[in-house]
């Protein structure tokens, strides 16, 4: 909660940089000023689809950063990631602990 205002404000500095850029790309798209012989709008058309694109959202896959457990044995029990299900939305995945039994599935 300590950061709240501060991601509020950067995130609504995000919005509106992307809005402005779409914008620019919408304007500079409209037919009425295919006709000027300036290169103005060709270049406010460029500016805006780069300012969309870099204040749009980017969406990462998490790395989990788990590469051992303490197991119940007090010692480090290696972790393998297994993809059992791939899809271009995201992947199904499981934790194998190496040297641990198979635990009870909890939901």
């Amino acid at each position: 909660m300590r950061y709240m205002a501060t991601y509020d404000l950067m995130e609504t500095l995000r919005n509106t940089s992307q809005w402005m850029g779409a914008s620019a790309r919408a304007l500079g798209a409209y037919p009425a000023f295919a006709a000027m012989p300036s290169p103005f709008m060709s270049w406010l058309t460029a500016w805006g689809e780069v300012a969309e694109r870099s204040f749009a959202r980017m969406v990462v896959k998490p790395d989990w950063g788990i590469f051992s457990v303490v197991g119940a044995d007090g010692r480090d029990h290696v972790v393998a990631v297994e993809k059992v299900v791939q899809k271009p939305f995201g992947d199904l995945i499981h934790f194998n602990v190496m040297g641990r039994k198979e635990m009870p599935r909890r939901i």
